[in-house]
């Protein structure tokens, strides 16, 4: 049986708040906007003084491995820059 804790917490398609990505991934808020300042998740899609908005896809890429996901971000910051 599936309980509302676990339906709530499942991948979906789309966009997600803040809440759904700190859901997502376990943490807290707060340490999402570090993690933000220290540019180490990936960049919301929409960032409106009182709305962000993240990709679902890149939310569950970076929590299925950050690390892979921070190199990834890494080289491509090398071709930029």
């Amino acid at each position: 049986m599936v309980t509302n804790q676990q339906s709530n917490t499942a991948p979906r398609k789309g966009l997600y708040s803040a809440k759904d990505f700190c859901e997502r991934a376990d943490i807290s808020r707060s340490h999402l906007s570090n993690l933000r300042t220290r540019r180490a998740v990936p960049a919301p899609v929409v960032s409106l003084p009182r709305f962000v908005r993240w990709a679902a896809q890149d939310v569950e890429n970076w929590i299925a491995d950050p690390a892979a996901w921070l190199a990834r971000d890494e080289s491509t910051a090398e071709v930029r820059g």
